[in-house]
């Protein structure tokens, strides 16, 4: 029984949740630019870095 009781209190405190993340308000267009801006760049970072990498290994794999 106590299992039972612990599980509908878990759902009710899940609903006021939603709706609070509903009411945030929502951040500027620029904020989002701006974030969608540095995610990319730090995507193509890694991208180079991955592909410097890939060349350092094949480099080191012909000296062997």
């Amino acid at each position: 029984m106590e299992a039972r009781s612990c599980s509908r209190e878990k759902k009710k405190n899940r609903k006021p949740l939603s709706k609070l993340d509903l009411k945030l308000p929502k951040p500027p267009r620029r904020g989002n630019l701006s974030l969608s801006l540095s995610l990319s760049l730090s995507n193509i970072f890694i991208y180079s870095n991955s592909n410097l990498i890939n060349l350092l290994q094949e480099r080191l794999h012909v000296h062997r």
